[in-house]
């Protein structure tokens, strides 16, 4: 009798555990495995450093967990005509809008992982001057890098 009832709960146990396993794949498949971002709009265009940046797209907070402690940064790269790759740290936003006040200065691209998430050595940041730049989203580095659009800053 007592190895019929160590069978029962061992078939239990196990079905509890595939279970489990099963909804922690699907949910791990969607957050990791995500779309990647598309910006469809940045306004205002020409832009000024202090103004505020809107973004609309796509897939802006596809790795958003709410049960998550952990903050998922979402970062806007821009480029200019040298090839110089900056990246602005974004707050928080949508699946298909971002706000953000442009930066007088930001990361160099190559020097983000150098520190704490969202943060930068002191002597990493350059300007973002005049000109032009092609700007794309990143959201918690698993998602891809979404397509550029033009950045105008006057």
């Amino acid at each position: 009798m007592k190895s019929k009832i160590y069978v029962v709960v061992g078939i239990i146990l196990l079905v509890i555990v595939g279970v489990l396993y099963y909804f922690y794949s699907v949910r791990s498949l969607v957050n990791v495995s995500a779309r990647s971002p598309v910006i469809i709009s940045i306004t205002p265009q020409p832009v000024s450093v202090g103004d505020t940046v809107k973004i609309r797209g796509e897939n802006l907070d596809i790795l958003r967990d709410e049960n998550s402690p952990m903050h998922i940064l979402t970062m806007a790269s821009i480029t200019d005509s040298n090839g110089q790759a900056k990246l602005i740290f974004l707050p928080q936003g949508t699946a298909d809008e971002i706000d953000f006040i442009l930066p007088a200065k930001a990361c160099k691209k190559e020097l983000t992982g150098l520190g704490p998430p969202g943060s930068c050595p002191e002597n990493g940041y350059i300007a973002i001057s005049n000109g032009q730049y092609s700007m794309a989203v990143e959201v918690g580095g698993r998602s891809g890098e979404s397509n550029s659009m033009q950045l105008i800053v006057r």
